[in-house]
């Protein structure tokens, strides 16, 4: 939304608030967090000016040695796999959920066609992996559907997830150009077509 913002009414606060965000992402130390933001940037990367590009480039050579010594810690011990370090156990947690998840399905064909129920796997999961540990979630959105709501909930949310490009596509088809709207289904869609926009 502030994409569609900055293209519909260029403001020098929007840029401000962009900096907001990636202090905020350094703040949490989320490495989840960090990664979706470089994938959503690698999907608009084509349509941003090439001046921001260069900017974002000195801004963030300048930033990133200001980061707090906890972030660098953090990264570096999730990039080394560090032993004992509560970095690789939260990675290897999520390699265990996946395994799980996996087990779950291959225990009945009710399991993988129609699921456990919806956030069931919590409730079976200490049953398939060989610690008897009981995991909260399978740590990834569409093994989690799986999982839950079987083949059936995957291929109606995976044709949701098709439903809701094509509506910002029709959207931005129908909307007048230069409008809210027209920038927000844009968005929607990972489609910067107004490189102009950008500037202020």
């Amino acid at each position: 939304m502030l994409m569609a913002e900055h293209m519909l009414r260029p403001r020098w606060y929007n840029l401000v608030m962009f900096v907001v965000i990636l202090i905020m992402e350094v703040w949490t130390q989320s490495r989840s967090g960090l990664l979706a933001l470089l994938a959503f940037n690698l999907l608009i990367i084509r349509r941003v000016p090439t001046r921001y590009l260069v900017l974002a480039v000195i801004l963030g050579a300048i930033a990133l040695p200001l980061a707090p010594h906890s972030w660098w810690e953090r990264m570096l011990k999730t990039a080394a796999m560090q032993r004992g370090s509560v970095e690789l156990f939260s990675w290897l947690m999520r390699v265990f959920a996946y395994i799980t998840a996996f087990k779950v399905l291959a225990a009945s064909w009710q399991h993988w066609l129609i699921g456990v129920g919806f956030l069931g796997f919590r409730f079976v999961s200490d049953k398939y992996n060989a610690l008897h540990y009981k995991i909260g979630q399978c740590e990834n959105w569409w093994l989690e559907t799986w999982v839950g709501l079987g083949i059936f909930g995957v291929y109606a949310c995976t044709r949701w997830f098709v439903q809701f490009f094509k509506l910002g596509q029709a959207t931005k088809r129908v909307t007048k150009p230069g409008t809210f709207g027209y920038h927000l289904a844009d968005a929607c869609t990972c489609h910067w077509s107004s490189a102009s926009a950008w500037s202020i």
